[in-house]
């Protein structure tokens, strides 16, 4: 078991922070660039398992009765999904927007869904900083299972809840000068139960999200 932490330096302003109550991150998630056009195209991580990239990660309840979905390195041929998919548009030298929506599905078919609003930086890499909205929990049995370990989905509040996303890609040449695949990607998000509660891409100083493999 490894252990990895994406650290983020953010903006100026701070928002009051609640109790989060999921997090999750993945490694090695393959990363791909479709261009539209000179400023806009789809930006894609989706985990893999294959010869060069093996994704990983967990999915943890913070609060109350809480437990860890471990996902296993190669967990897509055994059970589970991420699914993320960003819009990219307003494309600059070094930045643009990004708007889409994230799926982390579980090893028996429940989802955690949300969509996906906010910033990439990029100089040889591709860095998004963004917020999340309108997260739902779809688990008909209540529990979020991963290859090892799961945590019940029933909390006080019933949603939707909001939080933070960021995703770091490595290996992508030119960013968004051209189109890129296969690019291994790491992302790490925090889930909370209100509205600004935490903007992530709005929060000062450092913020750690560490994530357990």
């Amino acid at each position: 078991m490894k252990k990895f932490a994406l650290i983020v330096a953010a903006g100026t302003a701070s928002a009051a922070m609640a109790q989060p109550i999921i997090s999750f991150g993945f490694t090695e998630l393959s990363g791909a660039y479709t261009a539209i056009d000179a400023t806009s195209g789809t930006m894609t991580a989706n985990a893999v398992d294959n010869a060069s990239l093996q994704s990983a990660g967990d999915v943890t309840r913070l609060v109350g009765s809480m437990g860890t979905a471990d996902f296993d390195d190669g967990f897509k041929s055994i059970g589970g999904d991420v699914s993320i998919t960003i819009n990219v548009t307003a494309i600059a030298a070094n930045s643009a927007n990004g708007s889409g929506s994230f799926t982390l599905t579980d090893a028996d078919g429940s989802t955690i869904s949300g969509d996906i609003n906010g910033t990439f930086a990029t100089n040889g890499f591709v860095f998004f900083n963004g917020n999340l909205s309108n997260i739902v929990i779809n688990a008909a049995d209540n529990d979020f299972e991963g290859t090892a370990g799961s945590f019940n989905t029933t909390f006080a509040n019933p949603g939707p809840y909001y939080g933070a996303l960021v995703q770091l890609t490595f290996g992508a040449g030119s960013a968004f000068a051209s189109d890129f695949s296969g690019s291994s990607t790491e992302a790490s998000g925090l889930i909370l139960p209100a509205p600004g509660a935490m903007a992530l891409a709005g929060l000062g100083g450092l913020v750690a999200i560490r994530r357990k493999r």
